[in-house]
């Protein structure tokens, strides 16, 4: 019971944090705009909730904040988009980043 607790509480820790950096980062989205989309990233595929009352236009921070795809919707040929938590199930995110991996 202690131990579920005390994960809540760090959880709930993180969550707060996180979302008081996004607002913060939200203030100059322009220069921050890879930081955003790392911290929507990481909220949204840790189950997160985000709480920003700052307006998002950025489509590609807005389909990552929606985790739907708002880029280039209409092309049916291919997929641009996977949901963060679909992203999540195929590894993890070291996996994804490590597009230099030595051979």
């Amino acid at each position: 019971m202690m131990e579920t607790v005390g994960r809540r509480r760090v959880v709930e820790t993180v969550e707060q944090h996180l979302n008081k950096l996004l607002e913060e980062l939200a203030k100059d989205p322009e220069h921050n705009h890879y930081q955003i989309s790392w911290v929507l990233y990481f909220l949204g595929s840790n189950n997160l909730k985000i709480n920003v009352t700052a307006s998002i236009a950025d489509p590609i921070l807005r389909s990552i904040q929606l985790n739907r795809g708002r880029v280039f919707t209409d092309a049916g040929d291919f997929r641009l988009f996977r949901g963060v938590r679909e992203a999540r199930r195929c590894g993890s995110l070291l996996k994804h980043t490590d597009v230099f991996k030595p051979q």
